[in-house]
């Protein structure tokens, strides 16, 4: 049994992370407490960074909502798939605070962000254009596919390279490893959801 020096539980060993430095080789904090510091953390980074961008109280920039579970940073150019793949899972937040803000980010609320990237323009913005949208998507016949989505990862040729190794028995999941996508998309190719006209 060993004390965490945070919530002062006595718990199994187990529960303690490894540290080679310690004499014991244990971490001075339980796993609960070390996930909880790290929660902690990247809310705090993640105010301070929204804060930076807000020039003070976190907002969105369209529909000035303050919540700060609703906001997220935008690229403004629209090159945020290229930006991320640069960085590690998560590291956004860190990036822009070591890099002192750079200009090119703003705050946005989920929504609002979803609706730029997806529609190019935001409810909030232009409802007229909203509304044509919304009457028109109900005449639209068929779905987006492939290539023609362009948030797709997958070309022409990755996709009839998919459909081969499936048919010589390579398994979903290694497919989706070695192609970057998810195991669903996968499927989807395999049992002709998407990707069909190939």
């Amino acid at each position: 049994m060993k004390k965490c020096t945070d919530c002062g539980q006595k718990r199994k060993e187990e529960d303690f992370g490894k540290n080679a430095s310690r004499k014991d080789g244990l971490g001075q904090l339980c796993k609960y407490c070390k996930r909880q510091r790290a929660r902690y953390y990247r809310f705090r980074r993640k105010v301070e960074v929204l804060s930076a961008y807000s020039h003070g109280e976190p907002i969105c920039a369209c529909c000035k909502v303050t919540e700060i579970e609703f906001l997220t940073i935008d690229h403004v150019h629209g090159d945020g798939n290229e930006h991320r793949k640069e960085l590690s899972s998560g590291q956004l937040y860190g990036w822009l605070k070591r890099n002192s803000y750079p200009p090119g980010f703003r705050v946005l609320c989920f929504n609002c962000n979803t609706s730029i990237g997806l529609f190019g323009h935001c409810p909030h913005q232009n409802p007229e254009i909203s509304v044509r949208l919304r009457s028109s998507a109900y005449q639209l016949r068929g779905k987006a596919r492939g290539e023609k989505v362009g948030s797709s990862k997958l070309t022409e040729k990755d996709v009839i390279s998919i459909k081969r190794s499936l048919l010589s028995g390579e398994s979903v999941r290694a497919l989706s490893t070695t192609y970057g996508v998810c195991r669903f998309t996968i499927s989807s190719i395999r049992d002709g959801h998407t990707w069909v006209d190939i």
